[in-house]
């Protein structure tokens, strides 16, 4: 089955667009690891969980670059993409939890 991201948001947790950050990541742990592509790179990434973070306010370790940046930083450099809501919240993909089960996911949405 596929289905885009912000659709699965609106059936896992209605209203997520109001609710925080933590406990929509709360709800989006409750569900089995899955399989996503994405429109802005070929390929899928395997296996993996879903949780939303804020653009321009977590800061990661990028390996590709060796630098700490934003999610906004990262979608520039990385991609030539400038964020259409750099402010608003975005997908996050972290290692699956051993015991899940498998579900398809593709994210329709278009991040610029």
């Amino acid at each position: 089955m596929t289905i885009s991201f912000y659709r699965l948001l609106d059936l896992v947790v209605p209203g997520w667009e109001f609710r925080s950050t933590r406990f929509v990541n709360r709800r989006l742990s409750r569900l089995s690891i899955c399989c996503i592509s994405f429109k802005h790179r070929s390929g899928q990434v395997p296996l993996c969980r879903l949780r939303l973070v804020e653009a321009r306010v977590n800061r990661f370790l990028f390996q590709w670059r060796g630098e700490i940046m934003n999610l906004e930083e990262y979608f520039q450099a990385k991609y030539g993409l400038i964020l259409a809501s750099p402010n608003s919240r975005l997908i996050a993909l972290r290692a699956p939890r051993e015991g899940d089960m498998r579900k398809v996911i593709s994210s329709q949405e278009s991040l610029s």
